[in-house]
């Protein structure tokens, strides 16, 4: 029986049974009957968090800022209003009491040496940071999810990897319980063989935990029953990640934090525009229609027509007009300063995980050589112990270093398919990246749950010794890490 895991080859060995087939097939199986579960990729679950409250209360505040520019250019236009005055004389020769008297109104403000387009200015700032912070908020959220998924993946995978190590141990020890049966002698080799395999079961236990316990979080930060069920897209392998740091950095200069940063800059500096004409005139022009009661016919009537030009100078204000326009001027500083903070953080994130992504992919090729080292080791260990060349110890120990060097290595993996992410996300491109719909061609958890043991044949050959199947390792592997060009990516020499 051949089974095939991540492009590793291996053989099982004679004292080991076949793995089980249902390991890895829980997630696939709980999508199957709860009709209500989601069963998505990576990029469908990051398209859920465009409804997330706080992507909502952020989209909401930018409608609001919106409305708050035309309340601010409202103020330029024509005002009309319309009421009723009661006036009363008492003494007064020439006057008439006026119980009833309707006028209209009609007001505009013609000149205030730019104090209004100044705030026109500043609110439709305010609008553009808020739009900005709506696309920054939900890059946070993704970002977040990314690190619990790729949390939960792995986790998953290794706990895979672990279960198969517990079943080994156990055909182990049905072998070493039928030895000691024969020579009781060896009986304390049952007991060593049942220590290790308890603490693979405790190992493969903890990784299910923290599994469960990334995706609760998954599925409490999208508010709905999804399902780990992909492994992580290869965005190398689509030619998605930018080509070079020069493109990348063009992409950084539009991240939405940064955006948001310059947006209150703009902001702040239309404030300080705003509050330095605090001693400028304003030059408005008001209109009033009067009726007044006719003492002839006792009818009313517009008769009284006051047209007002105006021309309102603060002289004095108490000082206040001089520590507004400081305040501002002390805003717009700090504006600057948060600009230059924001570029420097997202240039550094981006940095340090551009530069890491050809380091984990030489990793990935380096731990593939410790796997195959460590499965030639293993089977060698397993011939010399049952031809009694060997302690049972070596063998253990051989079979714990390879079930590791495979751990380390799906790791390892995972992080090099989690870093291509967050390097998008660092550029700020992350939502825009999942919104495009495209095929993924991700493999399913299943699929590779039913290939874990299908990597090694039957018999006693290795990979190594088995002149096809170190060809199918190489080939695979190499599938697996023909990721990013080498024209995206930084130069380690």
């Amino acid at each position: 029986m051949r089974f095939r895991f991540f492009g590793v080859q291996k053989r099982w060995r004679r004292f080991s049974k076949p793995p089980t087939l249902y390991i890895g097939m829980a997630s696939i199986a709980l999508c199957l009957s709860s009709p209500r579960a989601y069963c998505e990729e990576l990029p469908d679950l990051l398209r859920m968090t465009g409804e997330h409250p706080s992507v909502a209360a952020a989209r909401s505040e930018a409608n609001a800022s919106e409305s708050d520019i035309t309340v601010a250019k409202a103020e330029g236009k024509v005002h009309v209003n319309a009421g009723i005055d009661s006036r009363s004389y008492t003494d007064q020769p020439g006057y008439h009491d006026e119980l009833f008297s309707p006028f209209v109104s009609a007001n505009k403000l013609l000149y205030d040496h730019g104090r209004l387009d100044a705030t026109v200015n500043e609110r439709s700032a305010a609008y553009q940071a808020s739009l900005a912070s709506v696309k920054w908020q939900r890059e946070i959220i993704n970002k977040q999810l990314t690190t619990l998924y790729t949390t939960a993946l792995s986790q998953h995978v290794t706990g895979n990897i672990l279960q198969e190590q517990v079943n080994t141990l156990q055909a182990l020890r049905d072998k070493v319980s039928a030895i000691a049966r024969i020579d009781p002698g060896r009986a304390s080799e049952v007991h060593q063989v049942d220590s290790r395999l308890a603490s693979a079961m405790a190992n493969r236990e903890g990784r299910a935990i923290g599994e469960h316990e990334a995706w609760k979080q998954i599925t409490n930060l999208l508010h709905q029953p999804v399902t780990l069920t992909h492994d992580l897209p290869d965005l190398s392998r689509m030619m998605l990640l930018p080509q070079s740091e020069e493109q990348a950095e063009q992409l950084l200069l539009n991240h939405p934090e940064l955006l948001a940063a310059r947006a209150h800059q703009d902001e702040s500096l239309a404030a300080l525009d705003a509050a330095s004409k605090w001693n400028r005139p304003r030059w408005t022009i008001d209109v009033r229609a009067q009726s007044q009661r006719d003492r002839q016919n006792g009818g009313m009537e517009f008769g009284s027509v006051v047209v007002q030009l105006s021309s309102n100078l603060s002289l004095l204000d108490g000082g206040g007009g001089a520590a507004n326009t400081h305040s501002q001027a002390q805003h717009a500083a700090a504006a600057e300063s948060a600009v230059e903070n924001a570029s420097r953080e997202l240039q550094q994130e981006f940095q340090r995980l551009w530069v890491a992504l050809p380091i984990r992919k030489q990793q990935l090729t380096e731990l593939e050589a410790a796997v195959d080292a460590a499965d030639r080791m293993r089977a060698t260990g397993e011939e010399q112990f049952f031809a009694g060349r060997r302690p049972l110890t070596d063998l253990m120990g051989f079979d714990s270093e390879y079930y590791n060097a495979r751990i380390s290595y799906e790791e390892q993996r995972i992080q090099y398919l989690s870093s291509q992410w967050l390097i998008m996300s660092a550029l700020g491109q992350l939502s825009d990246l999942a919104d495009v719909s495209r095929p993924w061609q991700t493999p399913r958890l299943a699929d590779i749950a039913n290939a874990t043991g299908k990597h090694r044949p039957a018999g006693n050959t290795s990979a190594a010794q088995n002149p096809r199947n170190a060809q199918a390792l190489r080939a695979s592997l190499n599938s697996t890490l023909s990721a990013t060009p080498a024209a995206g990516l930084p130069n380690l020499k």
